[in-house]
């Protein structure tokens, strides 16, 4: 069944399938189990089920792979499926269809296989404990991948195992679960020589302080190798002692180079500190009664943009003041502000480069912070009535990918050694904080150095497991394209590039993308084929069949997102369109076919591509979605007309 069908064909075309054996059209079913469409999947679901009552398992293994398909609606639908057989008998056929599967497809099907539920999942704890050895060494392997309290003590048991890789990946779940009945074993196993290292690094990952006696035990008898890994997990526990403990050890170490790293953890330390009340803000601010105030100060007309959660507030010479609540303009209740109004909140926020720079250019970004009500990205600018002002509201938290809606398939992206990730969209839209997103998963899994260029800078990233450096363009360096020159000679590992606006700038972000770096970039494009085109477009045209070879290697995705108003009123949520870099799309640009890229992203559901369609859509039947601004958004209208009529249609009484 074709994707770029319309949900009515797909269900006819279902419906005659559903007529035949499910058995000679199972692959069918399955696909259509995990449609856009409620009605194709409840009507799949139902012409599945003669045959998952069956004593038939010929099905289960085509099944059983769905836990490792990148789509979550795949994997779910596949769990709800499997749920209907016994726990035992799915916990061996799990273990046989992926005995020979490595690496993230293993991981997804783990994340599969918990989604079972405890039955399953303890038959599987079950299989590692009482099965011939090398089915128990994969069910361990499989289970310890699973982070649930349930395999807390299979992980304590897996401590004391030979096999050390076994060790190794049951620290990792017991640092990541928490559980209190894994932080003595852990401790413990900082005696064993062949995996204190491992211990080590798993108690700093936990960062419990209950951890340090047993951490400065090992210390004191520990070689050096472990002293210094001992270091590492100081640095992540969150206590007043670490900094004295760090200090100690400057001076007393008999090694240099573990007393120079102390003290470079102790800098590091008092950094962190200094840039707290900065990073993470969690106050919750009430609304301020503006008409109430008899005088009202810009830190009033803060407090109350980040109380009702707008994202921008609007000064303005002769005008009211108005926030965007929602993506509305909303005016407050308040007069008009007169010039003089207007230049006693702005002038005190303005440095004397500032001055220098607005006075020059009559137009000036910069990014403002305002104590405890956190970060405002700033544009102070001059127009016929006098100066004006507009304060982005940056988020105090960077929110997950997770919290922002971002398909599953492409959390990977952050997993890339190397290559062009391209988050486009409208003015407004929330790249910044998709990037933001991207760079928080790498800062907080991968030992790197990620460097970013923005103007300005929004986000505060305190290095973590990497080391992060951010420039701002005209604090920090002359502009976009002269930090990335700068850059390939930085040692970067991640660069992200606040904005793609120029042909030097596009230029070396590819060519950084083409030497051994991950680079995220920003595009003001509607979509990801349009994105391609753009890019392209930059170059002259004599460059530009090179170019298609060169962005046919480089590019690993595009994200395309645009911001629609929730249904219930509550803000708002991103619909995200995904082009992945398939062979298929790779051909496309290299021979010029852009125009097929809509289609090719359409047929591209099984490698984690979305059209911006399907993602409005998928909204609208959770009903997360204002149906009217998505049938707006739409391409194809006449896919959204059925939920705008049930939408306008008088309520029954």
């Amino acid at each position: 069944m074709s994707e770029d069908r319309n949900e009515e064909a797909r269900f006819r075309a279902l419906q005659q399938i559903a007529e035949q054996p499910p058995e000679q059209n199972l692959a069918s079913l399955l696909k259509a189990a995990a449609d856009s469409s409620e009605r194709i999947r409840q009507a799949a679901a139902k012409a599945l089920q003669p045959l998952t009552a069956s004593p038939s398992t010929s099905w289960q293994p085509k099944v059983m792979a769905q836990l490792a398909d990148p789509r979550p609606e795949v994997r779910e639908e596949a769990a709800r499926l499997l749920q209907s057989q016994s726990p035992t008998f799915i916990a061996d056929a799990f273990l046989s269809v992926f005995k020979n599967v490595f690496g993230p497809p293993r991981e997804k099907a783990a994340e599969g296989y918990r989604a079972l539920g405890p039955r399953f999942l303890e038959a599987l704890v079950d299989r590692a404990g009482d099965y011939e050895k090398d089915a128990a060494n994969l069910a361990a392997s499989i289970a310890v991948m699973i982070r649930t309290p349930t395999v807390v003590p299979l992980c304590i048991r897996l401590l004391k195992q030979p096999d050390w890789w076994l060790r190794e990946r049951a620290s990792e779940a017991l640092a990541e679960i928490k559980d209190p009945r894994g932080l003595p074993p852990l401790i413990e196993l900082l005696q064993d020589r062949d995996s204190d290292l491992s211990a080590a690094a798993a108690l700093g990952r936990w960062g419990t302080p209950e951890a340090l006696p047993g951490l400065l035990a090992a210390y004191k008898r520990g070689a050096m190798d472990l002293r210094l890994e001992i270091l590492d997990a100081f640095a992540k526990i969150v206590d007043p002692r670490v900094p004295a403990l760090l200090q100690n050890i400057s001076t007393i170490d008999p090694e240099p180079v573990v007393r120079e790293k102390a003290v470079r953890m102790l800098r590091h330390l008092q950094k962190r500190e200094g840039e707290g009340a900065d990073a993470e803000p969690q106050t919750v601010f009430e609304p301020v009664d503006l008409a109430g105030l008899s005088e009202v100060t810009l830190e009033d007309l803060m407090r109350h943009a980040r109380a009702v959660h707008a994202s921008d507030l609007h000064l303005a010479v002769n005008a009211i003041p108005h926030v965007r609540l929602n993506g509305k303009m909303i005016p407050l209740p308040l007069p008009p502000l007169s010039e003089e109004q207007v230049e006693k909140m702005l002038h005190p926020m303005l440095t004397e480069h500032h001055r220098a720079t607005l006075g020059e250019t009559r137009n000036l970004d910069f990014c403002y912070r305002a104590g405890s009500l956190g970060r405002f990205r700033t544009n102070i600018f001059y127009q016929r009535k006098g100066l004006d002002a507009v304060f982005r509201l940056v988020p105090p938290v960077v929110p997950s990918l997770k919290e922002l809606g971002l398909p599953e398939s492409t959390w990977e992206l952050a997993d890339y050694s190397q290559g062009l990730v391209l988050v486009t969209g409208p003015a407004g839209s929330g790249k910044t904080t998709t990037l933001a997103a991207f760079v928080d998963l790498i800062n907080r899994n991968q030992n790197c150095h990620i460097l970013t260029i923005e103007d300005p800078i929004e986000y505060v990233h305190r290095s973590r497991e990497s080391l992060i450096n951010q420039r701002e363009v005209g604090t920090h360096t002359e502009s976009f394209a002269k930090a990335l020159r700068q850059a390939l000679r930085e040692d970067p590992d991640v660069i992200m590039v606040g904005e793609l606006r120029d042909l030097d700038t596009i230029s070396l972000a590819i060519t950084a993308s083409e030497t051994g770096h991950l680079v995220f970039g920003t595009l003001h494009t509607a979509s990801a084929a349009g994105t391609v085109d753009r890019v392209i477009d930059a170059f002259p045209a004599a460059q530009q069949s090179q170019v298609r070879q060169i962005l046919a290697d480089s590019l690993k995705a595009v994200i395309t997102q645009h911001l629609l108003p929730r249904r219930d009123g509550q803000g708002r949520i991103a619909a995200f369109e995904i082009l992945r870099n398939t062979p298929n799309i790779a051909g496309l640009i290299r021979e010029a076919k852009t125009f097929q890229i809509g289609s090719a992203i359409q047929t591209g559901a099984g490698a984690g591509m979305q059209t911006m369609d399907s993602a409005m859509l998928k909204l609208l039947q959770e009903k997360k979605v204002d149906p009217r601004a998505a049938y707006d958004r739409a391409l194809r209208k006449e896919l959204f007309e059925k939920y705008l009529e049930k939408s306008d249609a008088p309520a029954e009484a």
